[in-house]
């Protein structure tokens, strides 16, 4: 039985939806549409740490984010059916990781990656190699909607938003509610 969104994430912490994962209640697999959809919703607060950010050496304010591990425990109840590869490589004083992520829908594959990287010399907690595959991790997860309204800078969540071209001259993105043509887009935006 497919759950509604409200019932997704709404109201699930962190222990509900690991005793939930425990039981095996884990959410039906769906399309790919509705997979993104389900992993754009915000969740619950106590998946969200806080990474302090400094400007000349003083705390000045802090960056909210989901951790890798909070990523696959998110993935395991959102969308049960899932793979991820991770791989490494030296990138002159950088360590680079390359984090892929397939989740298996009804309709296909919903695939995604992206890069994290870390100074070498990093003395971070676990090093450079913890630090870019959890940097990877997270991103790849935003790529496909996972915690991305986090990285708005007014917290919203993102509409998944669909661009198809309608003629030679004119890009129309579907935002969900209406069509608007580019142009109307970047009006709207330098409001």
């Amino acid at each position: 039985m497919l759950k509604t969104k409200s019932e997704v994430l709404s109201a699930c912490s962190r222990s509900e939806i690991l005793l939930r994962i425990a039981s095996g209640d884990v959410l039906s697999q769906t399309t790919i549409v509705e997979t993104k959809t389900r992993l754009s919703e915000r969740v619950d607060d106590s998946f969200i740490s806080h990474k302090p950010v400094f400007n000349r050496g003083s705390k000045s304010h802090h960056v909210p984010y989901i951790a890798w591990f909070d990523v696959f425990t998110l993935l395991d109840y959102l969308a049960p059916l899932y793979s991820f590869e991770c791989n490494e490589n030296q990138v002159g004083e950088l360590f680079v990781v390359k984090a892929t992520l397939t989740v298996i829908c009804t309709d296909g594959e919903l695939k995604a990656s992206a890069l994290g990287s870390e100074s070498l010399s990093s003395v971070d907690f676990g090093g450079c190699m913890a630090e870019a595959s959890a940097q990877a991790v997270r991103r790849v997860a935003a790529t496909i909607g996972l915690g991305r309204y986090l990285y708005n800078g007014d917290n919203k969540p993102s509409i998944p938003t669909q661009t198809r071209q309608c003629d030679s001259n004119q890009v129309v993105i579907a935002t969900g509610k209406k069509q608007i043509t580019r142009e109307q887009w970047l009006q709207l935006q330098n409001k």
